[in-house]
């Protein structure tokens, strides 16, 4: 009994036991750890290479999101495919890429079950493994583009004129040695200022003279013909508030200084005379094209007078708020005037008029995106109060497409 008693109370042998028990889940956590540390690398591998693919794919489709086909898709999918294939060397990984239209982007996911080194109590569970990658384009717009090619001041600053593009571009075609030209107390100031000939006068940052010409952007924009049938002859409205529904407005729309128009959504055409609005009249609409279709349709906007229309996000004319044809010759020179609430959202697409933005107060600042396409375009403030000119590029905050004024491409991974 005494034997069996000092036996029991022995710990000569409990730290071989214990050390011996602790030693499977310690092996087991170092083989964990080991299987860890190689899935990681593994990960670090994968996620390189969908970096590398999306961003390949998304340059590949270029700037065309928009108009890709199916076959086109099926394509840069193959190519994405391929490419992440290219520059992982784990094999037996599956990869999926998708292109987004909408928000002009690719998703490349690669998948992977590691098989663990270290079974876990002789079962070898696989590690699965994700890397993801989402590319998105990240675009330089033009905001303003004088398309004549050999006007001289084809865009021209003057007077107490402040022009603010701050994250856009502007550029004239003209071969002009003052094609781009500033001059009076004001200001202009740009992301860039791009001439095929040169710049005369302060901007910031300086004129880049000697620049490709850019080919007109909406050269392809469908245009409703000269002639057609009226919904309205020589419309002079009175005093009151009107609704006015899409359709051609023959003879040109007239409003005085006490009228208050509301537009319907839709395309307006305008044709045989100006869109004439008086001091203190007002036009709005949301969903609104305005287009002026011959040598004496134009907009007139005097000062004093409040504009506020919005483009349409979808159709023919998503994103254009005011166009011109391109057959007008000679056309009449486009006028909108400040002083009162001029605030367009959409681009101004007049390519055979000179635009004259003239007067005072705020232009442009409060609309998301506004850009302005002409064969001319000249800012000119009054000699005693300032015309400030704002034109921001935020296609996706106003629900628009900006492919076709886009300047550059550089993709951005966001995730």
């Amino acid at each position: 009994m005494r034997m069996i008693r000092k036996f029991a109370d022995s710990q000569s042998g409990n730290f071989a036991i214990m050390t011996a028990l602790l030693a499977i889940p310690l092996i087991g956590a170092m083989g964990l750890a080991v299987d860890y540390s190689a899935a990681l690398s593994n990960r670090s591998v994968m996620q390189d290479a969908a970096d590398s693919a999306a961003l390949a794919t998304v340059k590949a489709a270029g700037l065309k999101f928009s108009k890709l086909s199916e076959a086109d898709k099926a394509s840069l999918i193959a190519n994405g495919k391929s490419f992440f294939a290219s520059n992982e060397k784990i094999n037996a990984v599956s990869v999926a890429v998708t292109i987004n239209q909408a928000e002009r982007s690719v998703t490349v996911t690669g998948a992977y079950d590691y098989p663990l080194a270290f079974p876990i109590f002789g079962q070898s569970f696989p590690m699965e493994v994700l890397a993801k990658a989402v590319v998105g384009p990240l675009r330089s717009s033009y905001c303003m583009i004088g398309l004549s090619q050999t006007a001289s001041k084809a865009i021209s600053f003057g007077g107490s004129s402040d022009f603010i593009g701050p994250q856009c571009s502007v550029h004239s075609n003209s071969i002009s040695s003052s094609a781009l030209f500033q001059s009076g107390a004001g200001t202009a100031k740009a992301k860039d200022f791009c001439a095929v000939g040169g710049g005369s006068g302060q901007f910031s940052p300086k004129v880049t003279g000697g620049c490709d010409p850019v080919e007109d952007p909406y050269a392809d924009l469908p245009m409703p013909a000269k002639t057609g049938t009226c919904l309205s002859s020589n419309a002079s409205l009175g005093d009151g508030d009107f609704t006015l529904q899409p359709g051609r407005y023959c003879g040109g729309l007239k409003a005085p200084s006490s009228a208050n128009i509301t537009l319907a959504p839709g395309t307006y055409v305008i044709a045989g005379g100006p869109l004439d609005l008086s001091s203190k009249a007002t036009l709005s609409g949301d969903g609104v094209t305005l287009i002026f279709v011959d040598d004496h349709s134009y907009p007139k906007v005097n000062g004093g007078a409040n504009l506020n229309i919005s483009a349409p996000t979808t159709g023919t004319y998503a994103g254009i708020a005011m166009a011109g044809r391109r057959d007008i010759a000679p056309a009449k020179d486009a006028t909108i005037a400040g002083g009162g609430s001029v605030n367009i959202k959409g681009t101004v697409y007049l390519p055979k008029h000179n635009l004259k933005i003239t007067g005072s107060g705020e232009l442009g600042i409060g609309s998301d995106q506004m850009a302005l396409v002409a064969d001319t375009i000249s800012f000119t403030g009054n000699s005693t109060t300032t015309l400030k000119m704002t034109l921001n590029s935020d296609f996706d905050k106003a629900g628009y497409k900006g492919d076709r004024l886009a300047k550059d491409y550089s993709p951005l991974l966001v995730q």
